[in-house]
């Protein structure tokens, strides 16, 4: 029981009102998620069979070759300032890709 202000009778809730009824909302949350989430692959496939394949992912390995290269010769702060640099729209995978330029040599193939 969780109590409110004074623990009198009155004031106490119990943690089942609170929560609506428990672990169910979770559930039905997650189921919803995974519908949606194979409806939208359904809709790339449909898209991309009367349409062409995304081709401005080749400024995408540009900028990220850029980036590990930088990394690599000038350090992390290099990397990091060429990652704010530029319109890019992205941002998470050349943040990612700066400490693993130290594992993983930059290549255009």
């Amino acid at each position: 029981m969780i109590g409110i202000g004074n623990a009198s009778p009155k004031n106490v809730i119990t943690d089942r009102s609170v929560a609506g009824g428990g672990k169910s909302n979770v559930w039905i949350v997650l189921c919803l998620c995974m519908v949606a989430a194979f409806y939208f692959v359904w809709l790339n496939r449909v898209l991309y069979q009367v349409q062409s394949p995304f081709f401005d992912s080749l400024s995408y390995f540009e900028k990220l070759h850029r980036v590990m290269s930088l990394t690599r010769s000038e350090g992390m702060l290099a990397g990091f300032s060429e990652t704010l640099n530029g319109s890019n729209t992205v941002f998470l995978p050349f943040l990612i890709s700066i400490p693993l330029a130290y594992f993983i040599e930059p290549c255009r193939e």
